[in-house]
């Protein structure tokens, strides 16, 4: 059993142009994604913004700017008698916006903003907003207006922590993510590979196979399983490039992560040697045919516009549960979040479910197909 194992293992590595294609092409897009954005894995502390304070007499207000200062170090109040002063020192760039309040919170800046004055702009904009809702409540119906209704409104802690947290854009994260997908994906390759080399029509390796006596279920379980060895080792090796190669974070739940790669690999290579021993075509047009199949789920499942997976579960739902690619994304990006692992493993049981029928219609396609001479 050994022997033939290490047969049908070296068989199928003799394609060296598939170790390129799996293995040395995600780690070359992994490598200059880091290069091209590599400070998006770093959380950038915003800056102090120095603000004039003109005239703001407003108690609730002087208590929020408070907050902003000295509980989250955003901004640095200097109060200034006049505007005329504070637009002097605005255009010198001792100060970078002036704070007025008339009704609500009025924030003058230069024409050069950055990072730092957008994200101030939004938490104004945001309480404003936020007092606006409450005057409005006190003119429908006062007593609703209760000092929980009124801290749940104002308190900006939690838009501020969204701001802060960069796990909800951290882009670079995604894109270094999307590399293993791509390999459990490009898995179909090798399958593909080893599946033609079942056919008794194209290759003569199949042809001292159909006259063997050994059982078809075998030779499937037995291709699998070498498929199945080479697409490990390539994963451990694109999984231990990224974290200590490329530093990137496995997430809150690298379990899950690995999990989804070891099931999708599988699920992937099935596909492939289903796929394989179902086409009766060259070996090059059918590797046409896997490429574009991979490159058709990969963009269904957003890995190429994030805008296509949203139209497609917004209005077909059931494509992205039956595409293989859209369902490791879809624990990739669950793990990162660290979001319920329960949308995570029925994830997993369909990609299980999915390559137990593909397995199985290979294995009904080697069984029953038969050739005029051998």
């Amino acid at each position: 059993m050994l022997k033939q194992f290490l047969y049908r293992l070296k068989i199928i590595l003799s394609d060296k142009s598939l170790l390129f294609w799996t293995l040395l092409f995600p780690m070359t897009l992994a490598f200059f994604f880091n290069l091209t954005i590599r400070n998006a894995f770093e959380i950038k502390p915003i800056e102090v913004m120095p603000l004039a304070s003109v005239n703001v007499s407003n108690v609730e207000v002087q208590q929020f700017l408070d907050t902003l200062e000295e509980d989250y170090s955003l901004i640095q109040i200097r109060d200034y008698p006049s505007k005329d002063e504070a637009l002097v020192d605005l255009e010198n760039g001792s100060i970078q916006g002036i704070v007025e309040y008339n009704n609500q919170i009025n924030l003058t800046v230069t024409e050069n903003k950055n990072s730092n004055t957008t994200i101030i702009a939004n938490v104004f904009a945001s309480y404003n907003n936020k007092q606006a809702i409450i005057q409005e409540q006190l003119q429908v119906d006062a007593s609703k207006v209760t000092p929980e209704f009124i801290d749940e409104l104002v308190n900006s802690q939690t838009y501020l922590d969204a701001k802060l947290d960069s796990k909800i854009n951290d882009v670079a994260m995604i894109n270094m993510y999307s590399t293993i997908a791509m390999m459990c994906i490009y898995a179909s390759q090798w399958g593909g590979h080893s599946g033609y080399y079942m056919q008794a029509d194209k290759s003569k390796l199949a042809i001292r196979t159909s006259t063997s006596p050994t059982k078809k279920g075998y030779i499937v379980l037995m291709d699998l399983a070498v498929v199945y060895l080479i697409f490990i080792v390539e994963f451990v090796i694109h999984i231990l490039f990224l974290k200590y190669a490329l530093n990137v974070s496995m997430g809150s739940q690298p379990l899950i992560l690995i999990v989804t790669g070891l099931v999708g690999g599988l699920l992937s290579a099935a596909m492939g040697y289903m796929l394989s021993v179902s086409f009766t075509d060259s070996e090059s047009t059918f590797s046409y045919l896997v490429s574009g199949i991979g490159v058709l789920l990969s963009f269904l499942s957003g890995m190429m516009s994030v805008d296509v997976k949203y139209f497609i579960d917004t209005n077909l739902p059931i494509v992205n549960k039956l595409n293989p690619a859209a369902l490791i994304t879809d624990n990739f990006y669950n793990s990162y979040m660290g979001r319920s692992i329960g949308d995570s493993l029925v994830n997993i049981l369909i990609m299980v479910g999915m390559t137990l029928v593909f397995g199985l219609i290979a294995y009904r396609r080697l069984r029953t197909v038969s050739y005029d001479s051998i």
